[in-house]
Formats: C-alpha cells, structure tokens, sequence
C-alpha cells in the first residue's frame, strides 16, 4: 500500500462510519474528527502534527508502537491526542500517545472490548470520564504520567467489580495525581478497585 502524507485529514461523519487502514498516514499533518458516528483508525500510521477528537468516537483498530515521547507509529500516528470531546473507544488496544485534554470539555474514554492500556502522558484541565459498557469485569490499565493533568477523571465501574491499575510503569511505585480530582463510582452491589 501507499504511504499517503496530507497536510490535514478533517473528518466530519454524522450519517456514515468510517474507517481509515491499508496505506499508512505519515508526514506533519494533522487530523481533526467530527460528527456523530465512528472512525476506526488502523494501522502504522506516523504522521505527527496530533489528533483532535471533538465529537463522535475514535475507535482504535491497533495499538501504538512505543509510548509517550517515544511513539514510533500507530493507529493516532505519533503526536499528541487531544480530547475536545467525544469518546476515544480502547478496543482492547494500547494507545501509547501522550493526552491532551482540552479545559471546559468531557471525554469519555469507553473500554468495551477487552483491558485496554493509556500509555502516554496526560496534560490539561477538562474532564475525562472512563467507563465500560462490556457487561464484564475489565481492567483500565494507566502507564504515562499524569502529574501535569490538572482537571477530572470520572470512573465508572457501571459493570460488575473494575479495575483501575495504577500503574504498571512506577519502577518507584509512586502514581502522582495530587493536581487532579478523581471520582470512583460503582454500582451498589458490585465495587470497583484501585490497583498498584
């Protein structure tokens, strides 16, 4: 397949659903989705001018190669995500792209599938919430540091006994979060775990 290398991919889809895999995306552009319906994003792409997701999902058909500063490609490319909205969708994937998430917004980040993994960096001061719709027990798996989010993590442990693992990647076993507000719900018979 081709490597393709736009100056910008805007993705405005409120009546169909789209998918974005065979030739890759490379170059130091952008893309930026829109509308209501789904964009699955596969493959090694390596452009790196950022993400932008304001509406709809983005639902993630691979995982990232590497993480945070140091992502070689993905299904994002290389760059910063940022969360203006909308709804990132794991699919049992890693995403290893540092996160943004833009002030005055809520994102919902929908773990559906399988345990997914954030492994990037997170900055900003919105909100994000991350929840399951899977109807199993699932694992939400952070790596990155989060010291710089200075916003709202809402978790929603909405199905059975979740799991928030914090933190895989803490050789010193020390998770920053003091710049942070977190809210941890479950339903009344069930419970949700903060794991090490």
């Amino acid at each position: 397949a081709t490597t393709v290398s736009p100056l910008m991919v805007v993705v405005s889809n409120s009546i169909q659903s789209y998918a974005f895999s065979g030739s890759s995306i490379a170059g130091t552009g952008s893309l930026s989705k829109w509308g209501s319906n789904p964009l699955t994003m596969s493959g090694a792409n390596t452009y790196n001018g950022g993400t932008t997701n304001y509406s709809g999902s983005i639902v993630l058909g691979a995982s990232s190669t590497g993480s945070g500063n140091s992502v070689t490609s993905g299904p994002l490319g290389k760059g910063t995500v940022t969360l203006s909205g909308g709804t990132l969708q794991m699919n049992a994937q890693t995403l290893g792209n540092n996160l943004s998430v833009s002030a005055s917004t809520t994102s919902i980040v929908e773990n559906s599938v399988n345990n997914g993994t954030l492994g990037g960096n997170v900055t900003g001061s919105g909100t994000i919430t991350i929840q399951n719709s899977s109807g199993t027990s699932l694992s939400d798996i952070l790596t990155g540091d989060w010291s710089g989010f200075t916003g709202t993590l809402n978790y929603n442990a909405s199905v059975g006994i979740r799991t928030i693992n914090l933190f895989a990647q803490a050789a010193s076993g020390t998770f920053v979060a003091t710049n942070s507000i977190w809210n941890i719900t479950s339903p009344s018979n069930t419970g949700s775990r903060l794991s090490a």
